[in-house]
Parts: C-alpha cells; sequence; structure tokens
C-alpha cells in the first residue's frame, strides 16, 4: 500500500496523520533516544580507580563506539519521523490559510 502524500490528504486525515507522528516520536524519544543519550552519558562520565591497560582501553573505545552509533542511528530515525510530522503540519497551515481565505 503506498501512502498518499501530505497534499492529496483532507483536513481531517491531516490532523489523524500529525497526532499519530506526534506519538510516534514522543514514544521513540521516550524508550529509545533518552535512554540511549543516558547510557552515553554514564559511559563518559569519570570513574574512581579508572583502568589504564591497553586492553581496557579498547574495550572502553569499542562499548563508547558502538553506544554513540546506537544513538546515531536513532537520531536518524528521530529525524525521519519529525520530518514527516513537519510536512503535515505545514500541509495542515496551507488547507486551514486556503478555508481562511475562502478557497
Amino acid at each position: 500500500m503506498s501512502a498518499r502524500s501530505a497534499a492529496q490528504m483532507t483536513l481531517p486525515e491531516l490532523f489523524v496523520a500529525a497526532e499519530r507522528h506526534i506519538r510516534e516520536l514522543v514514544e521513540h524519544l521516550d524508550r529509545n533516544f533518552v535512554p540511549k543519550s543516558d547510557a552515553l552519558v554514564r559511559m563518559l562520565e569519570p570513574r574512581s580507580g579508572a583502568r589504564t591497560e591497553a586492553r581496557s582501553h579498547r574495550t572502553d573505545y569499542a562499548a563508547i563506539h558502538g553506544q554513540v552509533v546506537q544513538l546515531v542511528e536513532s537520531e536518524d530515525y528521530t529525524e525521519q519521523v519529525y520530518s514527516k510530522l513537519e510536512e503535515y503540519l505545514r500541509a495542515i497551515d496551507s488547507a486551514v490559510a486556503r478555508i481562511s481565505i475562502g478557497g
């Protein structure tokens, strides 16, 4: 099923789609992006008795790199959902402007 573009949707359909994307964005931020961000911050906080072995540094680097990759992927998804939401909101704005102008 191919999704219709925002320009092809009715105003009520746009409101429903925008609301759905708002919920998706909030849920994604709460359950995915923020926890990944918090995990990275915890990984980067200085620890007491920091290890000095080369192997430990490689492990720390690999763990940090992996967490950063996950965070960047989460940000990419966030941007995709936000861009689609923005498209719906612009279409709503345009539709409302046409209604208030009378045409």
